[in-house]
């Protein structure tokens, strides 16, 4: 009688470990769940309050490489001239540079008489810019967006102020220089630096170079290349003298 009492119990066992294989033990995790509504009503982590409060960035402003933050305005807060950082390869070129005076020299004008540079000085500043005509017509373009941009930016704006632009073109005078500056509209004046002495005082660098100079004739900000960056920050720089 006990061998069929024990057959018994044995498949029973069988019969049980079967069903767990299948089912598998509950997991502790799944019986510690929070409700749903319950995960509703609990405050925010410290990583989501951050992602709502967080806003979108707009685009960013041009910036020229050297020129330091502008101030605001707001508050009465003057804007600065921006500092000047160069490479040390082209540092080398400057002749002349941040708190240097500027030479004299004795220019003829594009269609005008020969002039000494000083005398044309502004009262507050004055923007120096030498430039060329190039050998294709993309460096004649360049030259021409130069021109009228400073014609636009500081001649038109702060001429009254007392700020003078004064271009240099490093060359012989030919038609090409002055089709340059007729379609720039550039109505302020232009000198012939014909052999490029006068420039040589200054830089060992190819034109576009550009210089702005103080109400005594002292450099206080330069650039070596116009581009964009080049543009906003000489219009700050006038704008801190102007002011």
């Amino acid at each position: 009688m006990q061998a069929p009492y024990f057959s018994w119990k044995r498949v029973v066992l069988v019969a049980l470990l079967g069903v767990v294989s299948l089912t598998g033990c509950p997991r502790k995790q799944e019986t510690q769940r929070v409700p749903a509504n319950a995960a509703s009503n609990s405050a925010p982590s410290q990583t989501t309050v951050d992602t709502e409060r967080s806003e979108p960035l707009g685009p960013a402003l041009p910036v020229a490489e050297g020129v330091s933050p502008v101030q605001s305005q707001e508050g009465g807060q003057p804007l600065e001239i921006p500092k000047v950082v160069m490479a040390e390869l082209d540092r080398a070129k400057c002749k002349l540079f941040v708190g240097d005076a500027a030479p004299n020299g004795e220019l003829p004008a594009v269609s005008s008489d020969t002039h000494q540079v000083k005398d044309l000085f502004g009262k507050k500043a004055t923007v120096l810019v030498f430039w060329n005509s190039g050998t294709d017509r993309y460096a004649n373009m360049t030259a021409v967006n130069m021109l009228s941009d400073l014609e636009a930016d500081i001649n038109k704006r702060f001429k009254d102020a007392g700020v003078t632009v004064l271009g240099i073109h490093v060359g012989p005078k030919s038609t090409e220089v002055e089709k340059i500056i007729q379609d720039a509209v550039a109505t302020f004046t232009n000198l012939i630096d014909e052999n490029g002495d006068f420039f040589q005082q200054f830089s060992t660098h190819q034109p576009p170079c550009l210089y702005l100079l103080d109400q005594s004739g002292t450099i206080v900000w330069l650039d070596i290349e116009y581009n964009r960056a080049v543009r906003e920050a000489i219009k700050q720089a006038v704008t801190a003298l102007a002011q």
